[in-house]
């Protein structure tokens, strides 16, 4: 049932479409032949995303709306999409012919049932047979458990061209990316923002033209996805790496002070060189992962109220203290292992470095806590600016 003039339509079928004039009246027709066998106010709604050939045409001629999208990539025409629908909910497909518009049911009901998103799950009905070994076996399950270890979910298929949500939740995302990445991202932000999934059975086909070679570039969408959701993950991305290396670097710099060995042993003051590295190392992506929360928080990545505590805690002062602290620590230790332990001329340089190494580590890590918390500072103050606007 196609809405009238008068009335705002309930659902729009979105089809994002680009050089697929071979195939785009036929998912035309079928998107209208569900809402027509349901009764569903609805209109169907083609993003021509830069095509040269005749798919605005064909659309037209079949009875779409078409919303022009001049800027290239996936990403780019879910964006102007969103902006373009007028329904209250919104099924997204693609205009290639391989998800069955015609058979949404599961999406409208998911929707009425009250989910905020709803995604496809090819492994719960059928990813097209003529997929690469890559695609079915090894980039999306990887990439979809990596997203679901990160951001702990019910979504099993990240990467489903086939998703239903409501129209004001998906424009209160705030989304970005301008190519494939962009399936990760509305999940993942979804998922911040604590809203209700679903997951539907889909049953993947061949393309309705055979002539058209697909716009994915395995490898490069698949580094795009990747990096994405590491970037959306401080926590993972530096947060726990930086955590183990400054244990491993703290256990290198304190064996071999508690237990010295003989000079020329292996566990002894070139243990101690390697140990300073990861605990510098560590503590540095340690205040990569605060200054990428407050960051992501200002940026609408992520939620949380990071930014306002660290302000409100008066985080800037205690890092210049505790900073200036452990600086003039190191400075006194390494003046120590410089000038007095050297008075005798015969003191055994192990001992003098097994001091030098830990309080030069000292006055490096005083200097990474006071500057950061000048940056950390300096970002929460941007993002508290940002949030008024």
């Amino acid at each position: 049932m196609q809405q009238t003039d008068e009335s705002p339509p309930d659902l729009t079928v979105l089809i994002l479409c680009r050089n697929e004039e071979g195939s785009i009246a036929r998912c035309v027709g079928e998107a209208f032949d569900f809402l027509g066998r349901n009764g569903i106010a609805g209109e169907v709604v083609v993003v021509d995303n830069g095509s040269s050939d005749r798919s605005r045409e064909r659309a037209l001629e079949a009875g779409a709306r078409v919303a022009q999208e001049p800027r290239i990539g996936y990403g780019n025409a879910i964006i102007g999409g969103i902006a373009a629908a007028k329904g209250e909910f919104i099924i997204l497909g693609d205009g290639d012919g391989e998800y069955d518009l015609n058979a949404l049911e599961p999406f409208w009901e998911k929707l009425q049932e009250g989910a905020d998103f709803v995604i496809g799950n090819r492994y719960g009905g059928n990813i097209r047979p003529d997929s690469s070994v890559l695609r079915r076996y090894i980039g999306n399950p990887m990439l979809s458990g990596l997203g679901k270890l990160l951001f702990p979910s019910p979504v099993h298929d990240f990467h489903s061209g086939l998703r239903a949500f409501r129209s004001d939740s998906a424009r209160a995302l705030g989304l970005q990316s301008a190519g494939m990445e962009m399936a990760s991202e509305m999940v993942v932000k979804a998922r911040l923002r604590g809203m209700r999934f679903a997951e539907a059975p889909v049953f993947q086909r061949p393309a309705f033209d055979p002539a058209r070679s697909s716009h994915l570039r395995v490898w490069r969408d698949g580094w795009r996805h990747l990096r994405l959701l590491l970037m959306l993950s401080p926590r993972w991305l530096f947060l726990y790496p930086g955590v183990l290396a400054m244990a491993l670097g703290t256990l290198a710099l304190a064996v071999p002070i508690a237990y010295p060995v003989e000079e020329g042993g292996v566990f002894g003051v070139y243990t101690m060189l390697f140990g300073s590295a990861f605990l510098v190392s560590g503590a540095q992506l340690a205040g990569f992962a605060l200054l990428a929360r407050v960051f992501s928080e200002g940026a609408g990545l992520s939620m949380g109220n990071l930014r306002e505590r660290l302000l409100n805690g008066n985080f800037l002062e205690i890092s210049l203290l505790a900073g200036l602290a452990l600086a003039l620590a190191g400075v006194a230790g390494s003046v120590w292992s410089l000038f007095v332990l050297a008075e005798a001329g015969a003191v055994d340089v192990q001992a003098r470095l097994r001091v030098a190494i830990p309080s030069v580590t000292a006055v490096v890590l005083g200097a990474q806590l006071m500057f950061s918390g000048f940056l950390l500072a300096l970002l929460s103050i941007r993002a508290r600016g940002e949030s008024r606007e």
